[in-house]
């Protein structure tokens, strides 16, 4: 079983402030100077998320698949689910709630179903390094625990749509209400399944057709090297992730009409961990 050990991480911010002014030809002997007025600037949380969502803003480079696309500047593996909580730049008493929130699903059996995937993939993934289990038998059991996250979250949390007036995307209120969004969604995958071992993205959907506004979604890689697209509850069928897109400026784009995710999904933006930090 899997402990949330939660070391404090320090977060800092450098803030820089320029003043503009104009210098004279002739220097008076008492200048007046007088400040420019200061401009209130809009939070990210007052902002419609196709704002917040990064941009692309450089030409595309060559990549190998999967596992150098979804690279991390920091290694994330074996973080807890408290750590990677406040690597989002979440406080220390976050991290602790969705630790106990988790820990407070159990199964059918009373156990807690979070131990219960913990030790389920210790299991296999000790008999797949010893050579008593294929690859496909732990492709098949990452798959399996990955739609059972997904849909444990739908049954716990509730669906919110988005709006401007009243929003759900701070994990603080995710908690608190039992209510998210795509947003809210995605950073809770995003927790679980690399608390688990399970190598995931956040993805930034720019055109989304189901609902026709700025989406995010989560993308997770198998030990094979396909992947799945899980937009909770929804998780798509495994793909080699080069096979079905191609990166174009910054976003990886559907190559034709034959989508094998199976999901409205045919251009999309992946996000590290700190592309997914600045939407909360």
């Amino acid at each position: 079983m899997k402990k949330f050990i939660i070391p404090l991480l320090t977060v800092g911010a450098v803030v820089s402030i320029v003043v503009a002014g104009c210098v004279p030809t002739t220097l008076p002997s008492e200048p007046e100077i007088t400040q420019p007025p200061v401009q209130e600037v809009p939070s990210d949380a007052e902002k419609p998320l196709e704002e917040v969502l990064p941009q692309e803003t450089s030409p595309p480079q060559e990549k190998p698949p999967a596992e150098d696309i979804l690279s991390e500047e920091i290694d994330i593996k074996g973080l807890s689910v408290g750590e990677l909580t406040e690597l989002l730049t979440y406080p220390r008493d976050t991290g602790n709630s969705l630790a106990d929130m988790v820990q407070s699903w159990l199964d059918d059996g009373g156990e807690s179903i979070y131990a219960v995937w913990d030790d389920e993939l210790g299991v296999i993934r000790e008999a797949f390094t010893q050579g008593e289990m294929s690859e496909q038998e732990l492709v098949d059991t990452e798959l399996s625990i990955i739609e059972k996250i997904a849909e444990r979250l739908s049954s716990e949390i509730d669906y919110k749509a988005v709006s401007h007036i009243n929003r759900t995307f701070n994990l603080t209120e995710v908690i608190d209400q039992k209510l998210a969004n795509c947003q809210g969604y995605s950073q809770l995958f995003w927790i679980l399944a690399n608390s688990l071992g399970l190598t995931t993205k956040a993805l930034a959907l720019p055109e989304e057709p189901r609902v026709r506004q700025a989406h995010v979604a989560c993308l997770s890689i198998l030990t094979n090297d396909s992947v799945v697209i899980v937009d909770v509850p929804l998780v798509s069928p495994s793909f080699y992730l080069t096979d079905a897109f191609t990166e174009v400026g910054g976003y990886h784009k559907l190559r034709d009409e034959s989508n094998p995710s199976e999901l409205s999904c045919t251009r999309f933006r992946i996000l590290d961990w700190k592309g997914l930090a600045a939407l909360k």
